[in-house]
């Protein structure tokens, strides 16, 4: 009997590289949802302290929900704060408000470990590999992608605003 995987897709950002160096790249954020709140984990943030989102392709296997995003967490706020200047926007002081702009949605995916993948994957090569692959998905990050795009306000002087969003292969 064969085992299938229902619902594995080719998504898009938001991603970063874990660690460049010993190539560990397209990682996805690990965003947290609690209750309409969007958040990261706080040992996420030393971990990626002047990073920007890319865009990176991952598999994921998508385990569903459709969560309405209203809030952003804590974390998540000071994510933005650090990185506001890569943005262009110069340094985002702790009193300046960062909100929900337009609400997002989103759902709870799985990212395929890259170690069960044949190594030559990602070349776009359809070799034969020298094992067969696992049959259970182990090392997959859960993490939270966008059904709709999360637009979140940041109230400068002259506000600007970061959309974050999931390409998703349809």
């Amino acid at each position: 009997m064969t085992t299938v995987y229902p619902d594995v897709r080719f998504a898009g950002g938001p991603t970063y590289d874990a660690d460049a160096g010993a190539g560990v790249r397209n990682q996805l954020f690990p965003f947290t949802y609690s209750s309409g709140t969007i958040d990261l984990p706080s040992s996420f943030l030393s971990t990626i302290s002047t990073t920007l989102p890319g865009n990176g392709g991952v598999q994921v296997r998508r385990l569903g929900g459709s969560n309405l995003v209203q809030t952003v967490g804590a974390n998540l706020k000071t994510y933005i704060r650090t990185v506001g200047a890569g943005w262009g926007q110069g340094a985002i002081g702790g009193s300046v408000a960062i909100t929900v702009a337009q609400p997002g949605v989103v759902t709870l995916v799985q990212q395929l470990g890259l170690d069960n993948l044949p190594a030559t994957i990602d070349a776009g090569s359809y070799s034969v590999s020298t094992s067969a692959p696992t049959t259970n998905f182990v090392q997959y990050n859960s993490s939270w992608l966008f059904d709709k795009p999360l637009v979140i306000k940041v109230a400068t002087g002259t506000p600007f605003y970061i959309t974050f969003y999931t390409q998703w292969d349809h």
